[in-house]
């Protein structure tokens, strides 16, 4: 009988099997049967009649993991004995799964990170790739296995992390994560610098490596119409846009990135707000003028008309201009940018006084005997006329100046009366310019303060502390005993204190409590028996 023998081999996935059979005795032939024992293989097949003494099935394993097919051979002698069945195994192998990446997608902020997969069944090595270049990873440990650990560079990462699985056998299909980082800086925006007279315009840039979307923004009074997020917008503007930035920014999971900017002028700018310098160019020959900055204004049009000419730049903020100082007129500023000139804005100039300012000095003068009026200077060559419509009032000094003095009648008559103080002003030119005038409210004085004619020598002093808030004290020296009444007036002319005092001969001490009444200027009076006034000053409650 012949004894048969084969030994079990492995193959790979759509290879032929090519399993050499044996025997003892020479000439032998075989049958045989097959089942697939393990995983999902096809290709095998059975031979009952003109077999050879080899086994060559294609064989392919349509699983991930090895497959095996059993062979049951039978042998025959050339003399027709049949030996005893043997078996012999076909393991087909295959190509790894495909591997699956974990690790972050998004590295915004990473100088290193790691990516690894979950180990694939009859896997024996795995091949990785990253981004590269001066701006993408570099791998520094892992090549080989289901793990690798990764340097970032500072710059831009877009790209593809890979991993494929591999054995004797063949490589899984290649799995991609998608890695971003921030993306590149846009390039320079294209569009029209100005858009004089018109009503859209297009603006874009080249698409940029690593970003997702692209974030625009424009100026006040202009807007997008459409394309936000695309590398294309185009823009509406309005009769009101002047000047302004169009910006882009790169976005992808990690943000925006700095923007790019383009300026763009629109329209005329605004007239000025205003022209500083002076409007009275009476006698002068030199004077400058000024202006704000305008928004959206590349220069300035200055021109000047009558009065005199301007020196050197008319371009700027700011001009000289020599005057002949006799003649007004105007001058006049316009901003300009590209689209033309704006609105101008103009000063009149003229050759008349200046008006004074308020008059400074008091408004209530009751009690007062002499008051200060004055105006500040409104320049070199000018008089002042000064004119008083209070009865009885006088000016002692100053007439012609801008400080004036004042005399202020006393009467009998206790009630208060009103007037003006006026004052113009003169220039060199001639020109007179309007009244400026201050309301005054004047008393009436019930109180005669001149002192009358005593026969009996008296010393007095005066009166102390004064300011007072309580009390205040008079020392009186006289050569004889005698009274003396003290007499205290409000500013109205109303008695508020009459007290009769004792004097002797020698020095004497009077004092006199106003601490109920209310702040203000009080009158002090002293009489004789006779009711004679031998002495009088105000006193001040505070």
């Amino acid at each position: 009988l012949p004894v048969g023998s084969a030994s079990s081999i492995v193959i790979c996935n759509g290879d032929p099997s090519n399993l050499p059979l044996n025997s003892t005795i020479s000439g032998t032939t075989f049958t045989w049967t097959s089942a697939v024992t393990t995983g999902s293989v096809f290709g095998n097949g059975n031979c009952a009649s003109g077999c050879n003494s080899t086994i060559s099935d294609v064989l392919t394993n349509i699983g991930t993991v090895h497959g095996v097919v059993q062979y049951t051979i039978i042998p025959t002698s050339p003399s027709g004995c049949v030996g005893a069945a043997f078996t012999a195994n076909v393991t087909v192998g295959a190509a790894p799964a495909a591997p699956v990446i974990t690790g972050p997608s998004v590295v915004c902020g990473l100088t290193s990170t790691t990516y690894s997969c979950a180990l694939v069944p009859e896997a024996t090595t795995y091949t990785w790739t990253v981004p590269t270049g001066v701006t993408g990873m570099t791998i520094t440990s892992g090549q080989g296995t289901n793990s690798i650990t990764v340097n970032i560079s500072a710059g831009t990462v877009s790209g593809n992390v890979t991993c494929t699985a591999s054995n004797n056998c063949g490589s899984s299909s290649t799995t991609t994560l998608a890695v971003t980082k921030k993306p590149a800086q846009p390039g320079a925006i294209s569009g029209p610098t100005s858009t004089c007279g018109q009503t859209t315009a297009t603006y874009s840039i080249a698409s940029v490596f690593g970003a997702t979307s692209y974030a625009w923004t424009v100026p006040a009074n202009t807007f997008i119409a459409s394309g936000q997020g695309t590398t294309s917008i185009t823009v509406t503007t309005t009769p009101a846009f002047v000047y302004g930035q169009v910006k882009v920014s790169a976005v992808n999971a990690c943000g925006n990135i700095p923007a790019t900017a383009l300026n763009v002028t629109g329209n005329v700018p605004a007239a000025p707000v205003s022209i500083s310098g002076p409007a009275n160019v009476c006698g002068a020959s030199t004077a400058t003028y000024s202006i704000s900055p305008v928004f959206g204004a590349t220069g300035y049009n200055w021109t000047i008309s009558g009065a005199g000419t301007i020196v050197g730049s008319n371009t700027g903020t700011s001009v000289t201009v020599a005057l002949n100082g006799t003649t007004g007129g105007s001058i006049s500023c316009a901003a300009t940018n590209v689209c033309g000139n704006g609105t101008a804005k103009t000063l009149n100039l003229v050759v008349t006084a200046i008006q004074p300012g308020l008059i400074s000095g008091p408004s209530n003068t009751c009690g007062m005997t002499t008051a200060t009026y004055s105006v500040t200077s409104v320049g070199a060559g000018y008089t002042y006329n000064w004119s008083l419509t209070l009865l009885g009032w006088a000016i002692t000094s100053g007439q012609g100046t801008n400080t004036i003095t004042v005399s202020i009648p006393l009467t009998t008559n206790a009630t208060t009366y009103s007037g003006l103080v006026r004052v113009t002003s003169t220039n060199t030119c001639g020109s007179t310019s309007l009244y400026r005038t201050t309301p005054v409210t004047a008393c009436h004085s019930g109180i005669a303060m001149n002192n009358g004619v005593e026969s009996i020598s008296s010393t007095f002093s005066n009166i102390y502390p004064n300011p007072t808030s309580s009390e205040f004290t008079i020392d009186v020296t006289s050569d004889v005993d005698k009274d003396v009444t003290v007499e205290v007036y409000d500013v109205l002319g109303n008695l508020v204190i009459h007290a009769k005092h004792q004097l002797v001969s020698g020095t004497n001490t009077m004092k006199t409590n106003i601490e109920e009444f209310k702040n203000g200027m009080y009158f002090v009076r002293l009489l004789d028996v006779d009711s004679n006034v031998i002495h009088s000053q105000t006193v001040i409650k505070q």
